[in-house]
């Protein structure tokens, strides 16, 4: 029995050894100055600051996609309005006994107006940059219109 003893002996010394050991590591730190429980709240803030940045990049991705929807919202009214001063100026030019027998191509951008075809003197050539330039929502006129007797 006395040996029986001395056999469990060695093994048991060595289990208190090595839980004595990792029981006291638990306590310390690899760089002496940071435990354990610091690291894990250090690692917990680190994952917490990336989460937020992760928010506001998507935020932030968010305004810019509605700030193209607005601007492509924007681009489609402003091609709505041409349509509509090019409709609104055809229209005046028909409706002038001198302008409407003529072949006059109007072209709309951003509001500013391009006539273009003949006319038959200067004085019609003018009638047509003085009704055009009363069409709601023209901002500028470009009567390129040639005179031709």
């Amino acid at each position: 029995m006395n040996k029986s003893l001395h056999t469990l002996r060695t093994p048991l010394l060595i289990t208190v050894a090595a839980a004595g050991l990792m029981l006291s590591a638990c306590g310390k730190t690899e760089d002496s100055s940071t435990t354990l429980g610091e690291k894990v709240d250090s690692t917990v803030q680190t994952v917490e600051q990336k989460a937020d940045a992760t928010v506001e990049r998507a935020d932030e991705a968010l305004s810019q996609a509605g700030e193209a929807v607005d601007k492509a919202t924007d681009s489609v009214a402003v091609g709505v309005s041409d349509a509509v001063i090019t409709a609104s100026v055809t229209a005046a030019l028909a409706g002038d006994p001198d302008l409407r027998a003529l072949d006059i191509d109007v072209n709309t951008t951003a509001g500013r107006v391009a006539l273009r075809g003949k006319a038959p003197n200067e004085m019609a050539r003018a009638r047509a940059t003085e009704l055009v330039s009363k069409v709601e929502g023209v901002i500028g006129v470009d009567n390129q219109l040639d005179i031709v007797s």
